[in-house]
């Protein structure tokens, strides 16, 4: 188990609709999300959400408000068509950077990844969480390529580029 991580909505909703919503509780320690991606993710009421649902009530995923302070932040930093689930993940994490928490912010949208780099935070997208499963021995290689696949199945929209990249990259780990 490594650090508390925040995560955003897509890569809950990516996993939970390819059926691998359990590796997140295998790998982190603490899992936290903000209210908007809860509602986000739990309103729509599909297999995934309930998948999610169930998470919650175990405790695996916890939910913490952000400060306004930090909310209002990151509004003001970021780019103005950062949705605010977004927005929320990122003042979530710098939070917990200003009370010196080691924390690991997961993201697939490109302009909060973008964000999270300048301000100095630790991120990863659901492609991310896959490879740290195969090298955690959670999957094999063969299915850590099939679910990279799947995630694109199921609505994932990842560059091209770095979907290939992630492949290599399964292909060649010395795990």
């Amino acid at each position: 188990m490594t650090q508390k991580v925040i995560l955003n909505a897509s890569p809950l909703i990516l996993l939970g609709r390819t059926g691998y919503l359990w590796l997140i509780s295998k790998l982190f320690h603490k899992i936290i999300i903000p209210p908007v991606v809860f509602d986000e993710v739990i309103a729509r009421k599909t297999p995934d959400a309930l998948a999610m649902k169930r998470e919650l009530d175990t405790g695996n995923i916890n939910i913490e408000i952000p400060t306004s302070e930090n909310v209002e932040k990151i509004s003001r930093f970021c780019r103005k068509d950062m949705a605010l689930g977004e927005i929320q993940v990122l003042a979530l994490a710098l939070d917990l950077q200003n009370q010196k928490e080691r924390t690991l912010t997961i993201l697939d949208d490109l302009p909060a990844r973008r964000t999270a780099e300048v301000l100095g935070m630790p991120i990863i997208g659901t492609q991310g969480i896959i490879v740290q499963a195969l090298r955690k021995r959670l999957i094999d290689r063969a299915e850590a390529k099939n679910i990279i696949y799947r995630l694109t199945e199921v609505g994932a929209y990842f560059d091209t580029e770095l979907v290939q990249e992630v492949l290599r990259s399964i292909e060649f780990d010395k795990t």
